[in-house]
């Protein structure tokens, strides 16, 4: 694999990764890591896909927004992980089991928000376990 499209892709997820956590302080390794792959995939979009008015199986939504694309979601996971780990190493996360919290809020993100419709998922997806999450994802994907 090319070193430089790594080191970009890598670099667009340790924002996506921040920019998440700026907002919601700590998040489970399996969540932060399919709201990474989201707010990547959806940040150049003119358009929201979904709104914040929407309340009902908001989550479900949010993980439609991958729905069939299982061979990118994947793809990108190796960036993500390597991601949280180089942010973990650098001081800017800590990683306490399967929990990520946020450690140093002055990194200047390039992304630096998230969307409301994105931010209510993922507030209403801390309420589910990981596994009913993940099953969810794979369901979808």
């Amino acid at each position: 694999m090319n070193r430089e499209y790594e080191a970009i892709q890598i670099s667009v997820y340790i924002d996506a990764v921040y920019t998440i956590l700026k907002e919601h302080n700590d998040m489970s390794i399996i969540q932060l890591s399919f709201y990474s792959y989201v707010v990547n995939k959806t940040r150049f979009l003119e358009k929201e896909i979904y709104t914040a008015k929407t309340k009902k199986d908001i989550v479900v939504k949010a993980i439609s927004v991958i729905s069939g694309d299982f061979e990118g979601f994947s793809n990108a996971m190796p960036f993500i992980l390597k991601a949280i780990h180089i942010m973990n190493k650098s001081g800017l996360i800590k990683v306490e089991g399967n929990v990520i919290h946020l450690c140093n809020k002055e990194y200047k993100s390039i992304n630096a928000k998230l969307s409301n419709f994105e931010n209510k998922a993922i507030n209403e997806s801390k309420r589910w376990s990981d596994k009913r999450f993940i099953k969810e994802v794979l369901h979808c994907v």
